[in-house]
């Protein structure tokens, strides 16, 4: 009986841990697909090194 009622409990564990999982990687990967778009036109890292290819670029915050 122990046995039966941890079963349904591990199977509710691992949908949750997938779910947390999946949302890890699609957050990551919409991350890592949008910093290459916004390093041209906001460039945080290194200005010197590479200018804004935007004609009229946002102030610094």
């Amino acid at each position: 009986t122990d046995l039966d009622n941890l079963q349904p409990l591990c199977a509710a564990h691992n949908l949750a841990k997938e779910h947390r999982r999946a949302a890890h990687e699609r957050r990551t990967r919409t991350h890592r697909n949008a910093a290459p778009r916004h390093t041209p036109q906001y460039p945080t890292v290194h200005p010197a090194e590479d200018p804004p290819t935007d004609p009229d670029p946002p102030p610094p915050q």
